[in-house]
């Protein structure tokens, strides 16, 4: 199993909340073992390192619990960079170039890492706060537009049709979701004859259109707006680009999230994920 850690689901962690030392020790048992891998994401760092209530200590001891389950030698872009390489790769008919960081961006953030531990969090080197920095502002820009795009839902796409069900409403409205999409990261006149149905099949962006109309149809039924529910969003198109499966940290989400279907994917709460993770065979 590939399972990709929403940061809420990382706090939930470090917090104990809904598990014990136990099952963080069932949890690094079996990635040990090699039956379970934690990508993790830049985006995960940054909401960790740069948040603005934790002190020094307590933002050196999350990533180090972060550390021990996950590598940050192997860490995936953030969010609007997967969704640019594969509409990119879609429209010139390419290969995407990959999710992991490399270069540059991966040398300043092990370099970074290395010196905010050996501070116990009191030294954020300038390199690395630049990199989480443009990291932060790539989400809340991506959460920005997820927003825009959920308000302009009951205007410019159908509306959910209860009989028919989400799947009849994301076939419907993906095609306008990704042109969308498409046209938010910049590629929108890229598409060209291509057209916007086929990305919907991609990983990130498949992930990332169908969240977005899962969330539509929960706010369509009454859900409250929340900014949670944007990062949600954003964690889960990250995780689709190295993972097939998606941890989220509150399982209330999941009454939306569940709907996203793409092949090989899927989004649980942390308490199953624990309970599978400690229950995977050996030999897997």
């Amino acid at each position: 199993m590939r399972a990709y850690l929403a940061s809420s689901a990382f706090g939930r962690l470090y917090r104990k909340v809904d598990c014990g030392a136990a099952d963080i020790a069932a949890l690094r048992k079996a990635i040990y073992g090699r039956r379970l891998s934690i990508p993790l994401g830049l985006h995960n760092l940054e909401e960790i390192v740069l948040a603005r209530a934790a002190s020094p200590q307590a933002r050196a001891a999350q990533l180090r619990l972060m550390l021990s389950l996950s590598s940050s030698r192997v860490l995936l872009k953030p969010c609007r960079q997967l969704l640019v390489d594969e509409l990119r790769a879609f429209t010139a008919g390419a290969q995407s170039p990959g999710p992991y960081a490399r270069g540059a961006l991966q040398n300043a953030v092990s370099t970074g890492i290395s010196e905010l531990l050996e501070s116990d969090g009191e030294e954020l080197s300038e390199e690395f706060a630049q990199a989480l920095d443009q990291a932060r502002r790539e989400r809340a820009a991506m959460c920005a537009g997820l927003g825009d795009f959920l308000e302009q839902c009951a205007e410019r796409l159908a509306p959910p049709d209860p009989a028919a069900g989400f799947a009849d409403y994301f076939t419907r409205n993906a095609p306008a979701a990704v042109a969308l999409l498409a046209e938010r990261t910049g590629i929108g006149a890229d598409l060209g004859e291509r057209g916007a149905e086929a990305p919907a099949a991609l990983a990130c962006v498949g992930t990332w259109v169908g969240a977005a109309l899962a969330l539509a149809c929960a706010q369509a039924d009454g859900r409250a707006a929340q900014a949670e529910d944007l990062d949600e969003v954003v964690h889960a198109t990250t995780g689709a680009a190295a993972a097939d499966t998606f941890v989220v940290g509150d399982e209330r989400a999941l009454g939306w999230l569940g709907r996203v279907a793409v092949d090989g994917f899927r989004a649980v709460g942390l308490k199953p994920f624990l309970s599978e993770a400690a229950a995977q065979p050996q030999d897997q």
